[in-house]
């Protein structure tokens, strides 16, 4: 299967990446606590059980039939946090 063997090769982030992602853009100063986190991802039931910030948080659940939507409405943020 394609993702195990990317799995295998790349690893996949853990929590902590995402929380050290989101510290470093709190940081910067670039997000506050008026801040929406919009998560995109194929897997939008993964990053509801697991992903948990103090930020609202908006699940947008992937397009497969048309993927250039989701690139557009992620061009549409500020900052991104991308993980493999």
């Amino acid at each position: 299967l394609y993702s195990d063997n990317a799995n295998k090769t790349h690893g996949v982030c853990n929590n902590e990446f995402f929380e050290k992602s989101i510290s470093y853009l709190e940081n910067e100063g670039v997000i506050g606590n008026d801040s929406i986190l919009y998560i995109f991802s194929d897997d939008i039931a993964w990053c509801r059980n697991n992903l948990n910030f103090k930020y609202k948080m908006i699940f947008v659940d992937g397009n497969s039939n048309s993927p250039e939507i989701d690139m557009f409405l992620m061009s549409q943020c500020d900052h991104h946090i991308i993980s493999n």
